[in-house]
């Protein structure tokens, strides 16, 4: 950033909000500037310990080179990696358990269910495999939420089963779930998992952010996990920068946080991008 940069007035109500010391959210429109103003932001202060949040890993690297050493560059992941024990992150380097496996360990059986089908519900015969698959997106599902526990309503079924037979498949698949989550988190149990399962046992240990304020970009793709561990620091400002029009992660279970948080907002609409 040159010496000789000017901010634009709303990149100054930013910098003022900022320095309130208060959580707020900054709407920040394509091409508007939003790293520089999150760069201006944290030089203005440089005198409180800050850290950068995003999703990505070559995000948070780059980023580094653009703050002040005052302001730590990371994602949710590294700061989760570190606090969890070993044996929990050694399971990533292990097989995944496939379909077919959970099915047959399991011990999961064919049901035969209702599915509308022309305007009318007819029997449908729910395969092992499609049930173990059922089970293990329930676990990923779970664990995108701020529930501490899995829940019948993480196994989410067809639309198109017929209601009673979505609530009776919930109660049926339930004990595998728990039983699949519980294998996840148990360091003995020799399981590949992803990187949502140690993401998830980090929240559910109500985490410290060892830091005065929190820069947390493209927060519009937070999904309530990510939230509920922001809104648990209790005594960090926490700035929340996004832009609701580019949301990418809808699929995972983001929920807009640019929308739904009740804050006190600024925007940036002026775009560098196109000229006039």
């Amino acid at each position: 950033m040159p010496d000789s940069f000017t901010p634009t007035p709303e990149q100054s109500f930013a910098i003022a909000e900022a320095e309130k010391g208060q959580s707020f959210k900054v709407i920040a429109y394509a091409g508007t500037g939003k790293t520089t103003t999150l760069q201006l932001i944290s030089d203005a202060m440089s005198h409180r310990r800050g850290m950068y949040l995003a999703f990505n890993k070559a995000i948070a690297t780059e980023a580094q080179n653009k703050f002040h050493k005052n302001v730590d560059c990371r994602t949710f992941h590294s700061l989760a990696y570190r606090s969890v024990p070993r044996g929990v992150t050694d399971k990533l380097r292990l097989p995944r358990l496939s379909p077919s496996f959970i099915a047959k360990e399991y011990r999961l059986e064919p049901i035969t269910l209702r599915r509308l089908m022309g305007g009318r519900y007819e029997k449908y015969l729910m395969m092992p495999s499609r049930l173990a698959s059922l089970v293990a997106n329930a676990v990923s599902y779970f664990c995108s939420t701020s529930s501490q526990y899995p829940a019948p309503r993480h196994i989410q079924a067809p639309s198109w089963l017929h209601p009673d037979d979505i609530d009776a498949l919930q109660k049926h698949l339930y004990p595998a779930v728990e039983r699949r989550w519980l294998e996840s988190i148990d360091q003995n149990h020799q399981a590949g998992i992803g990187h949502d399962i140690y993401l998830k046992l980090w929240a559910l240990s109500d985490p410290f952010i060892p830091t005065d304020y929190v820069l947390f970009d493209e927060a519009q793709d937070a999904d309530p996990l990510m939230l509920g561990i922001l809104l648990k620091q209790r005594n960090t400002q926490v700035i929340y920068v996004g832009d609701a029009h580019q949301q990418i992660y809808a699929w995972r279970g983001a929920v807009n946080a640019m929308q739904q948080m009740p804050l006190p907002e600024s925007r940036l609409t002026t775009s560098f991008r196109f000229g006039q």
